[in-house]
């Protein structure tokens, strides 16, 4: 393998540690509260980052880890917040080495070489004490930029040999190509890629199926909404139907009260008519 494909090999798996090492709910708060990722999110995974299932937000973020300074100082940042407890004690190197410091005019090359040295031992020490994918992400993605010097010191640690672990128990050995019977490398990778396409898959069906639900429940929605609608619109027409029965009850009732009102009235005047006629008989009456 080419010294570039290693460089890029090694890259890819400080930014796959990196975006492991942050939690679901960690990566959705720092892509909604950032005004660049948002709607750049938003723009090209056409659903918003509450939504989004890990697998699609760690593909959105991968190639920007690597390739966008300010993205990759925002999740390293996050990261050391949330994990820089295992790395142990992190060594001091030289500020020669910062990404972002003003290196001066003419460097010492002497300086620049014992700088070179102690950084190599350093990481040397390190990884005995600490786990490599650890060291690995804060060496290529931390902020310091290490020359090739440096990083080459940065390697995988060796697995052990029967001789070398004298007898150790197999649940301590290293799960590498020797500690698995001799299973090839890229048999082991064949297989890492299949079940990176199952997962892909996976999240896929699970995405589509996020889908249908979410379809679902829209034309749920829309049916409880037609439903409230029709019930609105029955019981407006009952209330106006019955307001017109009320109306046309009152009036019958005012023309029945006015009927028996003129009854009454030609009652009265009949008796009156017959109280007048009684008085005019009494006297003939009494002359008779």
């Amino acid at each position: 393998m080419a010294k570039s494909d290693t460089e890029m090999q090694a890259i890819n798996q400080a930014v796959e540690t990196l975006l492991g090492g942050l939690g679901l709910k960690r990566k959705q708060e720092l892509i909604e509260r950032n005004e660049r990722l948002r709607p750049q999110f938003l723009g090209t995974q056409k659903m918003p980052v509450a939504k989004a299932r890990e697998g699609q937000i760690n593909t959105f973020l991968s190639p920007m880890v690597a390739a966008d300074k300010k993205i990759r100082a925002l999740l390293f940042s996050a990261w050391m917040k949330d994990n820089g407890s295992s790395l142990g004690e992190v060594p001091d190197f030289s500020e020669l080495f910062k990404r972002d410091a003003e290196a001066p005019t003419t460097p010492d090359e002497a300086a620049l070489e014992t700088a070179v040295k102690d950084a190599a031992q350093a990481i040397k020490k390190w990884l005995k004490a600490t786990d490599y994918e650890l060291v690995n992400a804060f060496v290529r993605l931390g902020p310091y930029e290490f020359p090739a010097k440096v990083t080459t010191a940065l390697k995988p640690p060796k697995p052990k040999t029967a001789a070398e672990t004298g007898g150790e128990e197999s649940g301590e050995a290293t799960q590498t190509q020797e500690a698995v019977g001799g299973v090839p490398e890229s048999v082991v990778e064949d297989l890492r890629r299949e079940m990176e396409a199952q997962r892909i898959s996976l999240e896929a069906k699970l995405a589509k199926a996020d889908d249908e639900i979410s379809k679902f429940k829209r034309l749920l929605e829309e049916n409880k909404e037609k439903r409230k609608q029709e019930l609105n619109e029955a019981t407006e027409k009952s209330k106006s139907e019955l307001q017109s029965k009320h109306t046309e009850w009152q009036r019958t009732e005012t023309q029945l009260r006015r009927e028996i009102s003129d009854l009454q009235k030609a009652r009265q005047d009949m008796a009156d008519k017959t109280t007048k006629a009684r008085d005019e008989m009494l006297p003939r009456r009494q002359q008779m």
